[in-house]
């Protein structure tokens, strides 16, 4: 989805739907006036893309006016496309808009030179306290982008927006009874898919981001091939059934554990994994702040409401039902989330609502000094019971035994089903389904056209043999033209029209060309002096990928990311000068159909990877 359709400022959101009012959006807006703006992931299109939009919309208005027709007036945008152009959008398979930098302008420039006069000043007449107010700001600004780093509270409110302004054009019980209006029908279903795109994108932009910041290196997961075993090893077994435990259990252990050994600590990785485990506990802190309400009677009617709840629950052993019907969703999360932020009286109860109240480089001071007190309750609390529980052992171990098959997992293993189905390979298999059908619907346009001779089918019914394409047409070599990463098939040297899927400017043993993936494998076009495929592989024959940062030398000279891929007869090939590394890392584990693992690395004292 283009990222313009997600930028539109969100004018109101109705408070009789539960939303929040314009004076609140804009105490949003002012308390996120002190963020430096990293979290606008997406920026508008490049002047390249801006000025080719430019030209047809201009294009298409002349034609218009002068009611000229052509062949593909009928077509849509997405269908001139086609499948693979709708991938140019999705910023998992091109994050170079979460990388790009924020245009220079001349009024937030003197309002931060001020800023940076003011700051001195108050650092001349009182050091100390500049000194500590600047360490505690620095902190609190790393801090607040950990939880969602990849998305802003913009986006947050055009969600709420969206989602406001179809409850409005919903029909209403009474009035669905009454008749039937295809127009409001067709209004609903608009806001819906309007809906599903931004949800679509921002689960893209998770990717995007979880992807190049967190994936450096992975492997292919081995796939054994473990024949049925005969009837009669069903019948003849040992005393202890080892043969059918190791059957059961050998395809699901040591090929999918790392085999690296301990490594020595490493600050950056570190960080790394404190990130990770910031956005992935964000559901769990307001389930746990809410239950500390409960346990702790804070309010005495909620509290035995809940008791009173959960015990008929638990007599008629409806819990997991209970839970799936009445857990809150995303929605309703978000917007009390935003409620909350703007309520001063109200107790945030996650941590990107403490961000949100207080802003994103004064919130660490205020949170400090209200939680300072419960912090020290709670760990009261919890050294009594752990002194408990060492001096009644045998008591504590029977409280634990009933109470862990009481706690839900139906979360959990949504979750662990959810990560178990890769975001780019779902969106790779709906390219490549989309590939096959116009395939099909080009085949049989043409022997519509001429049923005499299945010119079609007696093509590719001939055995191709494997061609190495020398050409004498050279490329541009500039390296500013980035839009030529995406370009159809026709224009490709493959033997098949619709093999290529997208191709990388490089560089590979000191010449220039294109990293091409595609539908079976890899191969390396050299551009100049002519064009010539160096090598090809297939997807089977990779075992590991691993991003490399190059030396000093080529930070200065070209492009330092890089791109190594190990095959499995233990050959390297590394890929240097890449603009969309991570970009062709992504589409390499989407369309290999194969499944991979992720690694931890091991750093060096020259390269970082």
């Amino acid at each position: 989805m283009p990222a313009q359709e997600l930028t539109t400022p969100a004018t109101s959101i109705s408070q009789s739907q539960g939303g929040i009012n314009e004076d609140q959006r804009s105490s949003i807006r002012e308390k996120g006036s002190s963020d430096d703006g990293s979290i606008d992931k997406m920026p508008g299109p490049s002047k390249r893309k801006s000025l080719s939009g430019l030209t047809n919309r201009t294009k298409a208005k002349t034609k218009k006016i002068l009611k000229i027709k052509g062949a593909n007036d009928g077509r849509s945008e997405s269908e001139e496309e086609g499948p693979l152009g709708m991938l140019e959008h999705n910023p998992a398979f091109n994050s170079s808009d979460l990388r790009k930098r924020r245009r220079f302008r001349p009024g937030k420039t003197v309002g931060k030179a001020l800023g940076t006069v003011h700051t001195i000043g108050n650092a001349v007449v009182h050091p100390k306290d500049a000194l500590k107010q600047g360490a505690t700001r620095t902190t609190a600004g790393q801090l607040s982008k950990a939880e969602r780093p990849y998305l802003s509270r913009k986006s947050d409110l055009e969600l709420l927006q969206a989602h406001d302004d179809l409850q409005q054009v919903e029909p209403t019980g009474s009035s669905k009874q009454v008749k039937y209006d295809e127009e409001q029908d067709t209004l609903v279903a608009s806001h819906k898919d309007r809906i599903k795109e931004m949800e679509a994108h921002r689960e893209s932009l998770r990717v995007a981001w979880t992807t190049s910041r967190h994936v450096r290196r992975v492997r292919v997961v081995p796939k054994r091939h473990i024949n049925f075993p005969e009837n009669d090893f069903f019948v003849e077994r040992d005393d202890g059934g080892n043969f059918n435990i190791l059957y059961y259990t050998q395809d699901f252990s040591a090929q999918y554990v790392d085999d690296f050994d301990e490594l020595p600590f490493d600050i950056d990785t570190s960080k790394h994994y404190v990130e990770r485990l910031v956005m992935a506990s964000a559901p769990w802190q307001s389930w746990a702040m809410n239950v500390r309400a409960v346990y702790r009677w804070e309010d005495p009617k909620v509290t035995g409401k809940w008791f009173a709840l959960y015990l008929f629950i638990w007599y008629t052993e409806h819990m997991m039902g209970f839970l799936n019907r009445y857990a809150p969703t995303s929605v309703e999360s978000l917007r009390e989330s935003m409620r909350k932020a703007v309520d001063s009286r109200g107790t945030a109860s996650r941590f990107g609502e403490l961000i949100d109240k207080y802003g994103r480089n004064d919130w660490l001071e205020p949170v400090v000094d209200h939680l300072g007190p419960y912090i020290q309750l709670q760990l009261g609390d919890m050294a009594n019971m752990l002194e408990v529980f060492s001096k009644r052992v045998v008591l504590s171990l029977l409280a634990y035994l009933k109470l862990v098959p009481e706690i839900p997992v139906s979360g959990i293993a949504l979750q662990v089903g959810a990560m178990g189905y890769p975001y780019t390979r779902r969106q790779a298999q709906i390219t490549r389904e989309e590939l096959i059908k116009r395939k099909v619907e080009e085949g049989n346009s043409r022997e519509l056209a001429n049923p005499a001779v299945d010119r079609y089918t007696s093509r590719m019914m001939k055995t191709v043999p494997k061609i190495r394409v020398e050409n004498s047409e050279s490329e541009e070599t500039d390296t500013d033209n980035d839009d030529e990463g995406w370009y159809s098939a026709s224009s490709t040297t493959s033997i098949l029209e619709v093999s290529d899927k997208r191709s990388f400017r490089a560089h590979y043993a000191g010449t220039i060309g294109r990293l091409v993936v595609f539908s079976k494998g890899i191969r390396y076009v050299r551009s100049v002096p002519t064009k010539k495929e160096l090598w090809r592989h297939d997807f089977l024959e990779l075992a590991e990928m691993r991003k490399v940062e190059g030396s000093a030398m080529s930070k200065v000279v070209s492009s330092p990311d890089q791109l190594e891929i190990k095959l499995t007869d233990e050959s390297k090939l590394r890929i240097e000068g890449m603009k969309e590394r991570d970009e062709a890392f992504n589409t390499i584990i989407a369309f290999s159909s194969l499944q991979w693992q992720s690694l931890q690395i091991k750093k060096d004292r020259n390269q970082q990877a």
